[in-house]
């Protein structure tokens, strides 16, 4: 059996704090498209009575516009997309794209 140290702990949180996150600022460009994907979540939200991170997370949005899908098998690829939530918000969502990008 081994024990921990004062020392190991030590030195695990030493190597802990030297993990760099790295924030990724989005492009204004990309964030005018999150503000328009966030602004459809809202509404989409209001119509189901449900929370909007139910219908799809800020995570899921950022993927979408970064990838910018354009049909159904595209956005299926975006993270948190599902056969489910495909079915429910494709249409809307690819519509959005679409208009933003003719825009």
């Amino acid at each position: 059996m081994r024990l921990v140290t004062p020392d190991t702990v030590k030195e695990r949180q030493a190597r802990s704090k030297k993990k760099e996150v790295v924030v990724v600022q989005p492009s204004s460009e990309m964030a005018d498209l999150l503000t328009v994907l966030k602004d459809l979540r809202r509404t989409i939200a209001k119509e189901i009575g449900k929370p909007a991170y139910i219908v799809f997370s800020d995570a899921s949005l950022t993927d979408m516009a970064e990838k910018r899908p354009a049909s159904l098998y595209e956005f299926r690829l975006v993270n948190g997309v599902g056969d489910h939530k495909a079915k429910l918000y494709s249409e809307r969502f690819l519509a959005a794209i679409a208009e933003w990008q003719g825009a």
